[in-house]
């Protein structure tokens, strides 16, 4: 019998260290790749240096950096003092509120205002910054309502759709669901433990490996999309006679324009190019994934011109060059 109870035990020990190895695995695998997503940001920074996107993309470095912290001192494991709000706890929601920050920072990226902007910015980040004030009135205990909750959840769930039906949809898809998985673990009372670490985890990797694939995105040639359908029939639902792509130049700006503001300015712009082709009297339509014009009918060189200088002269509000 002491036999059998020495092999249960050595059984535990094995689960129990399996299990540690497994989420030290993760916790590593997730710093690593938050630390290497500074690559794509970069990148992002890079590509949009001349247009409004610049504060917005301030905004996304300050979020970058939050769950930075957040995946290292979770990986520290630092222990609270008696009463204290747990460091790790404090941190992940810190970088839940610069997300929600940086991800309606877009909203205000037009001219006039968009300097503006970021005191709406700091205001929603003011009121998130509530609890954390009145914890440490308290003692440093944190206490989250369901309203508080939702201030926190609704702008992040807002900004991040706004890129669903664009060529990152899948990486927002994932970014909204391991945001999701953070806020679920670290302030769902009701769940095992067991499982909230594993949830945890998997959206710190989410969150790290988000970038990357977004930026994989952006690589990729033109395609179909499955996120863009539901916006490529709603736009196409007024159709009545066949349709044909007018000229690819146009169509790459406007689909990068698209893919750099998300649907709220996209769709606001495709809608100002469609009302100005109709007063000046162009056959042409913008659909979501491009221009197009009536098959067999032929396009001067010259309306070609002029199509392509609307679509830039609607685009200058939301350009820096000049400035």
């Amino acid at each position: 019998m002491r036999h059998g109870k020495d092999n249960r035990v050595r059984k535990l020990r094995n689960r129990s260290s399996y299990a540690m190895s497994y989420k030290d695995g993760m916790r590593f695998l997730a710093l690593a790749l938050c630390l290497s997503s500074a690559w794509p940001l970069a990148s992002a920074w890079w590509a949009n240096r001349q247009t409004t996107l610049r504060h917005g993309l301030v905004w996304l470095w300050l979020a970058w950096a939050a769950w930075l912290t957040a995946m290292a001192v979770d990986l520290l494991s630092f222990s609270p003092a008696v009463g204290w709000v747990s460091p790790a706890l404090l941190s992940q929601y810190i970088a839940l509120c610069m997300s929600g920050c940086a991800a309606i920072a877009v909203f205000g990226a037009r001219k006039p205002g968009v300097g503006a902007w970021n005191f709406v910015i700091v205001g929603l980040l003011a009121i998130n910054s509530v609890p954390l004030a009145e914890g440490t009135l308290r003692g440093f205990t944190m206490e989250l309502s369901g309203l508080r909750l939702f201030s926190v959840e609704a702008p992040l769930a807002v900004g991040i759709l706004n890129y669903l039906p664009t060529r990152q949809g899948a990486a927002a898809a994932l970014l909204l669901a391991a945001c999701g998985a953070v806020l679920v673990s670290s302030f769902a009372d009701t769940l095992d433990p067991k499982w909230l670490d594993d949830l945890r985890y998997a959206g710190f990797v989410g969150i790290g490996a988000a970038p990357w694939l977004a930026f994989a995105l952006l690589q990729q040639k033109k395609g179909t999309f499955f996120f863009s359908a539901p916006v490529y029939f709603a736009s196409s639902s007024s159709v009545q006679k066949e349709e044909c792509p007018l000229f690819p130049e146009f169509d790459s700006r406007w689909q990068a324009f698209r893919n750099r503001f998300g649907f709220v300015w996209g769709e606001r712009l495709r809608q100002q190019f469609n009302r100005s082709a109709h007063h000046n009297g162009w056959q042409v339509v913008l659909r979501w994934d491009g221009i197009r014009a009536t098959c067999g009918s032929n396009r001067e060189q010259t309306e070609r011109e002029e199509l392509l200088e609307t679509l830039t002269a609607l685009m200058k509000r939301f350009t820096t060059r000049g400035d």
